[in-house]
């Protein structure tokens, strides 16, 4: 049934570059050092930073994305991944604290990689159908207008951040 509703939305299936999400957590983890702070904390900014306009490539329908569209899909997210890891590690890996910063960027995006499993597996994860409703109902209605104010929100997001590493103490 939620599964149904999820599909009436036709909304678009996107979200945000995951780098923003892994550099919030990131910091998240630098400054808070406790996993049961870190968790609940690191969810709801990545919900949060879903409600803003933002930037994002587009995931269509991914039951209809085969071949070169899924395998374009999959080296779009996997590089952004890759690029949101080497920018953490710049910025942390000599951190006391990378234990806590490496679980807040994992906590940070589980729940696109939650709703993406939930695709894969075409709302057969009952509970992830859930999920997948709040996740898109938070989202702007139609991000496609925003590249350019998105990009510049997420460029201050990240330059915010790197302002809080260079400016802040105890890294």
């Amino acid at each position: 049934m939620v599964a149904h509703r999820v599909e009436k939305l036709k909304v678009r299936f996107a979200y945000m570059i995951l780098l923003p999400h892994m550099l919030v957590g990131a910091v998240l983890g630098a400054k808070i050092h406790s996993y049961f702070i870190i968790l609940p904390v690191a969810l709801a900014l990545h919900f949060f930073l879903d409600c803003l306009p933002h930037w994002e490539y587009e995931k269509k329908k991914l039951s209809r994305l085969f071949g070169a569209k899924f395998q374009l899909f999959i080296f779009k997210a996997l590089l952004d991944l890759a690029l949101g890891l080497a920018a953490v590690w710049w910025l942390f890996g000599g951190s006391l604290y990378l234990k806590y910063v490496i679980f807040s960027v994992f906590i940070s995006i589980l729940p696109d990689g939650l709703t993406l499993i939930n695709r894969l597996s075409h709302g057969r994860i009952k509970f992830l159908d859930k999920l997948q409703l709040f996740h898109e109902k938070i989202h702007p209605r139609d991000n496609r207008k925003l590249v350019v104010g998105g990009l510049v929100l997420e460029a201050l997001a990240v330059g915010f951040v790197i302002y809080i590493v260079v400016y802040a103490k105890n890294f």
